[in-house]
């Protein structure tokens, strides 16, 4: 087997691991050891089924910076909904995953980012990556990804990355506390690209028509939208002064790149 490695979402897996048992927690937070070992091996079994299932051979978990996030700088809704304190058992379960595997945290972002410039890094310099995650948005990325829901790889390619990306500038994140285009979900979204191209200028048209606005403030509120729910690449972070808060470069229309032109339909 040729050298691949499995790029863990820990945030998904960690929550999917400890949320079984949420239940026997006790009135105080605190949980068995008996709860441990089990979230323990739940999480290690995840990691050594999707390894054989993706054909892989190493592993890297990414994970959230606990502290810092960049696009709440930038929002004070995204992700307002989720200001929940994680229980012991959770912080039990994290110690144990960053003791037994290499895992991966950079300042102000979230696993998703780690995991898409960890991706965009492997594809650049012909290494062999997979991304395993429950998070459709994570589809964004080019590359192989990795099921562990339906045990199945799937190829993303640069064109269907951005088509991904391109839907969620309109409709948003719900979730996450990012509205989108106002008065427009997935179907709308998408039945605008296949009438008008896949391209930035459908994009700021939708804000204008759907959202009454003009073509500076629509532009203005698609590229604030773009920027929350764009998965970072390599070329997004300064790793020279990643601790800073401007290593993270925002996200621009030019960064879309040359396939989106007005005649791309499909």
């Amino acid at each position: 087997m040729s050298e691949r490695t499995l790029l863990v979402d820990g945030d998904v897996w960690l929550h999917m691991t400890v949320w079984p048992i949420a239940g026997r927690w006790t009135s105080t937070g605190g949980f068995s050891p008996g709860d441990l070992e089990r979230s323990k091996e739940h999480f290690d079994q995840l990691c050594r089924s999707a390894l054989s299932g993706a054909e892989c051979n190493d592993v890297i978990i990414a994970l959230s910076d606990p502290q810092k996030n960049f696009r709440k700088a930038l929002s004070s809704e995204y992700k307002s909904r989720r200001r929940g304190i994680r229980p012991p058992l959770y912080r039990a379960l994290l110690e144990h995953v960053m003791d037994t595997y290499a895992t991966q945290i950079i300042d102000y972002l979230e696993a998703d980012d780690v995991l898409g410039i960890l991706q965009s890094e492997f594809v650049a310099s012909g290494r062999n990556s997979v991304i395993t995650s429950i998070d459709k948005d994570l589809f964004q990325v080019p590359g192989w990804h990795y099921s562990i829901d339906t045990w199945e790889s799937k190829f993303v390619s640069d064109v269907d990355a951005r088509k991904v990306f391109l839907l969620q500038v309109l409709a948003g994140d719900k979730d996450d506390g990012v509205p989108g285009c106002p008065g427009v979900g997935k179907a709308i979204a998408r039945s605008q690209f296949m009438r008008r191209g896949w391209s930035w200028q459908t994009v700021v048209l939708t804000y204008e028509v759907y959202g009454g606005l003009d073509r500076r403030r629509a532009e203005a509120a698609a590229i604030h939208t773009a920027r929350l729910v764009f998965v970072l690449r390599h070329s997004f972070v300064d790793t020279g002064r990643s601790d800073k808060l401007e290593a993270v470069r925002l996200w621009n229309p030019e960064d879309l790149g040359p396939l989106y032109s007005d005649a791309s339909h499909a």
